[in-house]
């Protein structure tokens, strides 16, 4: 069935033409199925567009228009970024030898080069996660991890934003797997729960 067109895809005219195609194979295939049509960030643009504009054939009930795998991460990154700027997390990168220069540092925060963000954040999840288990252990509490979690980030804001960083970070790579293993009720159930990221740090997104 590829390519639908041989001419530049980047343009309303070729979106709405493609559309129409995705639109008119899905109910020739299966006529009970909705069509879905995943491009990447530029086209998304565009056919999100055309979808608002056109709402009688493919308004959001008719037709799902969705980033790629990639472009969905690539979007979580960058929000995370978002999220961690000003904490000085590039800095510690940097101090702890894991990267050498602050062009590098500010980087990753803007998620530039995809495969160095998601290791970067693989690292810091870990560190996090050994720290709050090392803060419990230390703490001398009769009440379970749960309920210790909930009463220092009532009183310590610096703990409630970390715990935040690695909770959204752990959501994130549950994304990831889904993504690889193709688990498409698992990624929407854990783009469900960063929703309230994208809508906190990129409010143009919601």
């Amino acid at each position: 069935l590829l390519p639908l067109f041989n001419e530049k895809a980047a343009t309303p005219e070729m979106i709405h033409h493609g559309m129409g195609l995705v639109k008119k194979m899905t109910k020739h295939v299966n006529p009970q199925q909705l069509p879905v049509l995943v491009v990447d960030q530029p086209l998304y643009d565009l056919a999100k567009k055309i979808q608002w504009t056109f709402l009688d054939k493919f308004g959001e009930d008719k037709f799902l228009v969705m980033l790629g795998g990639l472009h969905i991460e690539m979007a979580l990154w960058n929000t995370m970024g978002n999220l961690l700027r000003g904490s000085k997390w590039p800095e510690m990168l940097k101090k702890c030898g894991f990267i050498k220069t602050d062009a590098a540092a500010i980087s990753f925060l803007k998620a530039s080069n995809v495969m160095r963000a998601q290791y970067s954040h693989q690292v810091t999840l870990v560190v996090l996660d050994i720290l709050l288990k090392q803060a419990f252990k230390e703490t001398v509490t009769e009440i379970s991890v749960d309920e210790w979690i909930v009463t220092v980030s009532k009183d310590s804001p610096t703990f409630k934003y970390w715990l935040l960083v690695h909770n959204f970070q752990q959501t994130i790579f549950v994304f990831i797997r889904a993504h690889r293993e193709m688990k498409f009720r698992l990624m929407v159930n854990t783009l469900k729960e960063i929703v309230s990221l994208f809508c906190t740090r990129s409010p143009k997104l919601c």
